[in-house]
Order: C-alpha cells, then sequence, then structure tokens
C-alpha cells in the first residue's frame, strides 16, 4: 500500500474515533436533559456524528483541489 494511502487510512481512522466521542458525547447530554427516550438521544447523536463525520472527512482525509470550496458553497 502505497504511503499516502496509508496516512488517508489513519486520517480516516481519527475521524471515525472523533465522530464516536462526538456520538457518545451527544447521546449522554441528550439523555441527562430530562426523561427523553434513549431511541430520541440516539437519533439526535447519531445525525449529528453524521455530520461531524461526513466534513471532517470531506475537509481532511479525502480534500482535493477545488472540492472543499465547493462543497462549502453547497452548504
Amino acid at each position: 500500500m502505497p504511503a499516502h494511502n496509508l496516512k488517508r487510512v489513519g486520517k480516516f481512522g481519527i475521524v471515525g474515533v472523533l465522530a464516536t466521542i462526538v456520538h457518545t458525547l451527544i447521546f449522554a447530554v441528550v439523555m441527562q436533559t430530562g426523561e427523553p427516550s434513549a431511541l430520541l438521544a440516539n437519533t439526535v447523536a447519531f445525525f449529528i456524528a453524521l455530520i461531524v463525520s461526513f466534513l471532517g472527512n470531506a475537509w481532511w482525509t479525502f480534500r482535493r483541489e477545488g472540492f472543499s470550496s465547493s462543497l462549502t458553497g453547497a452548504i
């Protein structure tokens, strides 16, 4: 495997770990804010972590010249 691919795999893993931490923290916070169901807390946490994962991978892991600016324009 070429070195640039190993670097990309590492970045992908870091983003995945970060998204997992965000998911866990958001789930815990939502569960502490009253009496929400675990389904609601997990759904909220999942979608926030999904956004973190998508943006992290788009802007850092799989960045190409011009890709980041076109993504920002789409959001």
